[in-house]
């Protein structure tokens, strides 16, 4: 289960000013988390390679958003590498949050981006399109299912597409919306939520209990 799925509908009403103030992110930017934690199989410098090939007026309206807190020790590459980009604007996450501040980060985050090799079904995945947000994905990986719920889970077949898929989905406006969220929120409550997830592991630990 997915404790920030809860967590999240509570903070549909919390000021967004302050959420974003929370972790000293700009309001008026999109906000594109690269990657949940800092393994660099999140392919955290290629994306900046990419993102580096955007034209001006792009990067002036994003904002990168590094979760480097666990994973491995790649804080310092990512840093030079962003550094050596001056027009990339970013921050780094490098402290490690519990699942009420989990769900506010998901509730300012307009865009994830998840070209790792392979996953299995990414709760940061789940929680961002919950949220509301968006999700640049690796055909690779088992979302396809998603694609027929959503149009907030957009799919590339190779990292080299990652610049030219970004730069549209800034270009038209994929910021988190509650926009025809309802059939892929209601599929993750119902696969991923506390709520519905105890009676089965319940069944699974204590199967000849009764009552």
């Amino acid at each position: 289960g997915l404790p920030a799925l809860d967590e999240i509908d509570r903070l549909k009403n919390e000021d967004y000013y302050a959420l974003c103030t929370n972790f000293n992110l700009p309001i008026n930017k999109t906000k594109i988390m690269v990657g949940y934690n800092a393994n660099l199989a999140h392919q955290q410098l290629k994306v900046i390679d990419k993102v580096a090939e955007l034209n001006i007026e792009v990067l002036d309206n994003i904002h990168l958003v590094f979760p480097l807190a666990y994973g491995g020790n790649s804080k310092e590459l990512i840093k030079v590498a962003l550094d050596q980009n001056k027009n990339i604007k970013y921050t780094i996450l490098d402290q490690f949050y519990d699942f009420h501040e989990i769900a506010k980060l998901r509730s300012v985050i307009d865009i994830l981006i998840n070209i790792q090799p392979t996953d299995q079904f990414s709760g940061s995945m789940q929680e961002t399109l919950y949220a509301g947000g968006w999700v640049l994905a690796g055909s690779w990986l088992p979302y396809q299912q998603l694609t027929e719920l959503t149009s907030k889970l957009i799919l590339i077949d190779s990292v080299d597409d990652v610049a030219e898929k970004l730069n549209a989905m800034v270009v038209n406006g994929c910021k988190k919306s509650e926009d025809n969220n309802e059939l892929v929120r209601n599929f993750i409550k119902k696969s991923s939520s506390w709520k519905e997830n105890i009676p089965i592991w319940d069944d699974i630990l204590f199967p000849n209990e009764v009552g």
